[in-house]
């Protein structure tokens, strides 16, 4: 499966140090889905290498969840997953900005 950078939920299950979002936007919940292995890691960071998101699983099949405030979320300038070892990551995006 290749990422889905469509809609208010984005679905990334590859690494890149190519940012997959330039511009700003407001993230309300970013999931870590399916990690196989304790040791294994996901980091989502801003452009500018601002750590959002950062994750080290326990445990094979593990799910971790950062759920930002529901009306405001938080603001990101762009987006770049540049570690994923195991599973997916969905990001979930506020509808108007």
């Amino acid at each position: 499966m290749a990422n889905d950078l469509k809609g208010s939920v984005w679905v990334v299950d590859t690494a890149s140090a190519t940012a997959i979002l330039t511009s700003w936007a407001r993230v309300r919940k970013i999931e870590w889905i399916g990690a196989t292995t304790a040791g294994h890691e996901a980091i989502v960071q801003d452009q500018n290498s601002r750590v959002v998101f950062r994750r080290l699983a326990q445990g094979a099949n593990q799910n971790l969840v950062e759920q930002y405030d529901g009306r405001f979320g938080i603001s990101v300038n762009g987006l770049i997953v540049p570690t994923l070892t195991s599973g997916t990551i969905y990001i979930h995006f506020l509808q108007g900005g």
